[in-house]
């Protein structure tokens, strides 16, 4: 399964993320799946997911022929063999892929595997791993050093920005622009709608605006101005979101 607009972002370099799913049991496994989907069709980057049911020919063929940005959650019992079988085959030639165990209880062997076979992390299945995964998930995109990015469509034209160089999103009339480090960029979305797609650094600064934390500079709750980290200074603040935007960063 793709994102939309895949082409595009191959056209621009941007890598594929290999979801891999190893789970016999078909109801986790769609679980899984659909956890997998609606976080990365939140943030834009090209995935795809491999579905496999065992340790069998199939899943030693994935192991064997692609190790570029690999994202393995492994069910810890399965019929051929466990998860840690898995993850030696995986690490006999591949350091660099990221692996997820799913076990159905805790156990103190996990934990010494955990750092001989470099796991990311193993998650309880009778707990909300939901949150855990998104998490993970995120910390993987920054290990592969991928881009998050927006993508969306405006005048039958294609367009996709990384959410780093965007400085602020704002409704002008019947518009809205997407203010860049050096461009401005038109949805005929809301600021709302919009806000949805984008990453937990943007927050709404007034009605009609949302800035980019990690792009501010200074708040200035005198004269209502943001000051980004390029010396851009724009009146976007209001008192009614004062206290999400000063506690951001705090949690």
């Amino acid at each position: 399964m793709t994102c939309e607009c895949a082409n595009i972002l191959l056209l621009m370099g941007e890598a594929m993320i290999n979801f891999v799913v190893v789970e016999d049991n078909e109801q986790y496994r769609k679980i899984v799946v659909e956890i997998i989907v609606k976080f990365m069709m939140s943030n834009s980057l090209d995935f795809k997911v491999h579905e496999f049911d065992d340790y069998d020919k199939k899943l030693i063929k994935h192991i064997r022929n692609n190790k570029e940005n690999n994202i393995y959650i492994l069910d810890f019992d399965l019929p051929s063999g466990t998860a840690i079988d898995v993850a030696r085959d995986i690490r006999l030639n591949d350091w660099l892929s990221q692996i997820i165990v799913l076990t159905a209880y805790n156990s103190f062997a996990l934990s010494s595997f955990k750092k001989r076979l470099v796991l990311l992390d193993y998650l309880l299945k009778d707990s909300n791993y939901v949150k855990d995964l998104h998490e993970l998930f995120d910390l993987c995109i920054e290990i592969f050093g991928l881009n998050k990015s927006f993508k969306f469509t405006y005048k039958s034209m294609d367009h996709v920005i990384p959410l780093k160089s965007i400085l602020y999103v704002v409704r002008e009339g019947r518009r809205t622009a997407i203010v860049t480090d050096k461009k401005i960029y038109y949805q005929n979305k809301s600021v709302n709608e919009i806000k949805v797609k984008l990453g937990k650094s943007f927050l709404k600064s007034t009605k009609g605006a949302i800035i980019n934390m990690d792009r501010v500079k200074c708040l200035n709750w005198k004269t209502f101005n943001v000051t980004f980290d390029n010396d851009l200074c724009k009146n976007l603040l209001s008192v009614a979101h004062k206290k999400e935007l000063e506690n951001y960063g705090r949690d």
